[in-house]
């Protein structure tokens, strides 16, 4: 009687789990993504990602603040142009908290990440780090505006 090995038949190949052939994968399909991305966006997005975690939440929020000031002159101006009555006054806030949470949320999915992975670096992280940029450029745009409107001489 015969007894029969549990063991393949291939005795130089060592065995893997299944949890690192998935790590495995998981870490080849990133690579491949990764070579998709522009070199330069390749290379901001690395830099974004490489600050520690509780600076890029830091960042996120207030990239979300400020995205919500820069959107709301638009948003009042469409409100009182075109949907003003009495009943709606609160409507422009609560437009602008979801435009606020939508930024954030965005941003936590590209910049933080979910628990326990590292986000990768994409268009995307980029085009949102240019928004935030951008929102803090108009954001100064405005207090610098406001500023020399109000110090302006009464004639």
């Amino acid at each position: 009687m015969s007894r029969r090995s549990t063991r393949p038949r291939n005795q130089n190949v060592p065995h893997v789990s299944r949890k690192q052939a998935q790590e495995a994968a998981a870490a080849e399909d990133l690579a491949v993504a990764a070579s998709r991305v522009p070199r330069f966006i390749r290379e901001f997005g690395y830099g974004v990602l490489r600050l520690p975690r509780a600076v890029r939440m830091l960042i996120v929020g207030i990239f979300a603040l400020l995205f919500t000031e820069m959107v709301r002159p638009t948003i009042d101006g469409l409100y009182l142009r075109f949907m003003f009555t009495h009943e709606t006054r609160m409507l422009p806030a609560l437009v602008l908290a979801a435009v606020g949470l939508g930024f954030y949320v965005l941003g936590w999915y590209l910049v933080v990440g979910l628990s326990g992975e590292t986000p990768a670096p994409r268009r995307a992280l980029s085009v949102y780090m240019g928004a935030g940029v951008l929102s803090l450029i108009a954001i100064a745009v405005q207090i610098v505006i406001g500023i020399s409107i109000g110090l302006a001489p009464t004639t």
